[in-house]
């Protein structure tokens, strides 16, 4: 089985899933040879898998395409698919008769109607190759379904491609016959198609004019949707650009969604509404007794199985003591969101009372309603700790929240320059450039400086991030700052390019 990445980018434009087009192609070549391809397509609603299709087929040349579709409310239909496949192939001459004995009261056999449509695509292989299509195969009637089987399972020596696209489980739906066929990797060769890569996801929004996204920024829309491309075009239609590139908050889920979340959630009883909401507040995992203790429970199986059923969350595999997880992030996104701000409050403090270390801290800091010195301190040790242990990302965004809490002005600035140092380290250089104006605007200081010159020489202005160093270093603060004095003064330029790489943690300059 092929895992797949990519999705479709609006006005026509398609993004990823490069190999997976290659694996099409080869199909089609082994067919125009005589040797009959089949390859099942399969991915969740709205990954792409008609838009992969038809992608596919605006690439063939000198081939005859017959294309046909399932549809929800026609699964009662009978014949309703074999009948859209010989619609588009009136030239043959059993179309009449087989259009005849499909339209009688008493239909001909799946088996026969299957015959007949063998003996259709037979004469269109003499003209050129032949490439069948049917989507939304999990949707067929079971007559199309039992014609279509008799005739995948004949194919010698023909000319000719299928491409069949389903949702997850869409053999199952269709029957025994079926999953034993796409069972067998000589007949079939299945495809799942997966969400976008953050490289995927920053093509996406510059396909939608939004101008490319860092790596970080494309990562944290992806890791919030799954790569989900109906969902990652959805927040970037829906989103300020702004909020999408450089916010580092949590991101809600799209409207749509939302509302079916939320109306799943109607469905569930009160236990099982509690338990669902303390575990979106509680994080994308937790232990099922964390997220009971959070919600009040004293037992929560009765909640557990009705979540469990609507598929609000999952167990996590191999776990014990037992974990949760969302069926998907945005679900979590939309639970939450939809919280009341009390109600959310409450929530996170109650989590803040499990948890420890930095977990706890950040439910404080989410349950927090104004400034906090001591949080702030704390929040900045933290992120000091982050940094020493070389985990950096995570550092920097302990330290924004410092800089964010503070009623200090020195312990704010303290916080955002070192914030800003970060993540010029991780070469986060845009998020970095967004706080820019923060840094001007703090007290004139030698470290307001070095950051300054810092940042100037992240964007690639050596000789004015030299000359800001040379004024840094004659100020009356500088020696003053032991940090400072153990990076300069010999070789500037060298030492403020080597200090953009070292790791802080070897280097007590950064810890």
């Amino acid at each position: 089985m092929i895992r797949t990445t990519g999705g479709v980018a609006p006005r026509g434009a398609f993004v990823g899933r490069a190999a997976e087009l290659d694996v099409l192609s080869d199909a089609m070549a082994a067919a125009r040879e005589g040797d009959p391809q089949i390859v099942w397509i399969e991915g969740e609603p709205g990954i792409g898998k008609t838009s992969f299709i038809r992608r596919f087929l605006t690439s063939l040349e000198g081939v005859q395409v017959l294309q046909a579709s399932g549809e929800e409310s026609e699964t009662t239909l009978e014949y309703g698919v074999v009948l859209q496949l010989v619609a588009q192939a009136t030239s043959a001459s059993n179309w009449p008769a087989l259009e005849e004995q499909i339209g009688t009261r008493s239909p001909a056999s799946s088996f026969t109607v299957g015959a007949d449509l063998l003996g259709i695509l037979g004469p269109l292989q003499d003209a050129a190759p032949v490439v069948v299509v049917v989507d939304d195969a999990h949707w067929l009637d079971p007559s199309s379904a039992a014609a279509l089987l008799f005739v995948l399972r004949r194919l010698h020596g023909d000319r000719l491609l299928v491409l069949i696209g389903s949702r997850p489980s869409g053999a199952e739906q269709l029957g025994p016959g079926w999953s034993r066929l796409l069972a067998d990797p000589d007949h079939v060769q299945p495809i799942t198609l997966a969400g976008l890569t953050g490289e995927e996801v920053s093509e996406l929004a510059d396909s939608l004019g939004l101008g490319p996204f860092t790596l970080a920024a494309a990562e944290r829309l992806r890791e919030h949707t799954g790569g989900h491309p109906l969902y990652v075009k959805a927040l970037l239609t829906e989103l300020p650009r702004e909020r999408l590139k450089f916010g580092d908050g949590p991101l809600p889920a799209p409207r749509s969604f939302s509302a079916t979340v939320l109306a799943r959630m109607t469905n569930v009883g009160a236990e099982a509404q509690a338990l669902v909401s303390a575990a979106a507040v509680a994080g994308p995992r937790c232990q099922v007794g964390f997220a009971a203790a959070v919600a009040g429970l004293d037992d929560p199986l009765a909640g557990l199985e009705e979540a469990l059923e609507d598929e609000l969350v999952v167990l996590t595999p191999g776990q014990l003591p037992e974990e949760i997880e969302f069926a998907h992030p945005l679900i979590r996104a939309a639970v939450y969101d939809d919280l009341s701000p009390t109600r959310r409050r409450t929530l996170h403090l109650a989590c803040a009372a499990q948890a420890t270390g930095s977990a706890a801290l950040a439910h404080r800091v989410a349950a927090g309603h104004g400034p906090d010195d001591g949080l702030a301190a704390e929040l900045l040790q933290a992120g000091e700790d982050e940094v020493v242990a070389s985990r950096l990302a995570a550092g920097v965004e302990r330290l924004l929240w410092a800089s964010r809490i503070a009623a200090s002005e020195e312990l704010r600035e303290r916080a955002l320059l070192r914030a800003v140092e970060c993540l010029v380290l991780v070469g986060d250089i845009p998020r970095a450039n967004t706080h820019l104006d923060a840094v001007l605007a703090c007290s004139d200081s030698a470290r307001r400086s070095y950051a300054i010159a810092f940042l100037t020489a992240a964007n690639g202005r050596l000789v004015e991030a030299e000359a800001a160093c040379r004024v840094m270093m004659a100020r009356p603060d500088y020696r003053s700052d032991p940090e400072l004095v153990l990076i300069f003064p010999f070789n500037l330029r060298k030492r403020l390019v080597i200090s953009m790489y070292e790791c802080p943690a070897r280097h007590s300059a950064f810890i």
